[in-house]
C-alpha cells in the first residue's frame, strides 16, 4: 500500500513536470510560428528591407531581406557563382574573381553609375559552413561593409543582405539630419541585390543548370 502511495506520487510529479514543461515551451513556440507567419505575409509581395541605426542614432545598415525559392546550397551557388555576376548582376559592366589560397575570393568590378562608373576591388570572405559572406573594400571608391547570411525557410529560403556604403563626400556634404541619400542609396541597394540573386537561382532552378 506505501510502496503503490510512492508510485502514484511520483507520477503524479512526472505529469506535473511535463505539463510545466509544455507551458513553458509552448508560448516559444508560437511565438516562432508567428514570427515566421508574419515574415511570410511581410514577403509574399516580395523583398522587404530593414533600416538599422547606431546607438548615436545615425545609420548604421540597411538590410534587405527576400524569400528565395531554392535550398541554401543553391543560393549559396548563385552567390560565388562570380563567373556569371555580369550576367544578373544589376548595373555590373564588368567584373573579375580571384580565388586565393586562404579560400577568400577578391573581385574587381566596374559599377555603373551617372556621370562616371565606378572601379573598386573588394575582398570576399566565404564561410559556407554559415552560409555567409563578409565583403570588404581593397580598393577603390566604394567604402563600407557588405556581407551575406542565407538561412532555410519552408520549403526555399531567406537571403539576408546587411549593406552599409559610404557615399562619397561630394554628395554627403548635401546630405540633411535625416541622412536621406544615404539611406535612400542603402536601401535601395539591398532590394536590388537580393531581387538579383532570387531571379539567378529560380530562373537556374526552372532550366536545371547555368
Amino acid at each position: 500500500m506505501g510502496k503503490s502511495h510512492f508510485v502514484d506520487k511520483e507520477k503524479k510529479m512526472r505529469r506535473t513536470i511535463i505539463l510545466l514543461i509544455i507551458l513553458v515551451i509552448s508560448p516559444t513556440i508560437a511565438a516562432a510560428k508567428t514570427q515566421a507567419s508574419s515574415l511570410s505575409e511581410l514577403l509574399k509581395d516580395g523583398p522587404i528591407t530593414q533600416v538599422l541605426y547606431n546607438k548615436s542614432g545615425k545609420f548604421k545598415e540597411a538590410v534587405g531581406i527576400i524569400y528565395i525559392d531554392g535550398t541554401p546550397d543553391q543560393v549559396w551557388d548563385a552567390m560565388t557563382d562570380y563567373e556569371h555576376f555580369i550576367d544578373f548582376m544589376p548595373q555590373v559592366v564588368e567584373f573579375k574573381a580571384t580565388k586565393k589560397d586562404d579560400g577568400s575570393v577578391e573581385t574587381y568590378q566596374e559599377i555603373e553609375v551617372p556621370g562616371f562608373n565606378y572601379k573598386y576591388t573588394l575582398h570576399n570572405k566565404l564561410d559556407k559552413a554559415n552560409y555567409e559572406i563578409t565583403v570588404t573594400p581593397i580598393s577603390g571608391p566604394a567604402k563600407g561593409l557588405w556581407s551575406y547570411k542565407v538561412v532555410p525557410f519552408g520549403k526555399g529560403s531567406l537571403l539576408y543582405y546587411h549593406c552599409y556604403s559610404e557615399l562619397p563626400k561630394i554628395i554627403t556634404k548635401f546630405e540633411d539630419e535625416a541622412q536621406t541619400m544615404t539611406i535612400g542609396v542603402n536601401a535601395a541597394t539591398s532590394i536590388a541585390v537580393v531581387q538579383a540573386f532570387k531571379k539567378r537561382v529560380e530562373a537556374v532552378n526552372k532550366k536545371g543548370g547555368n
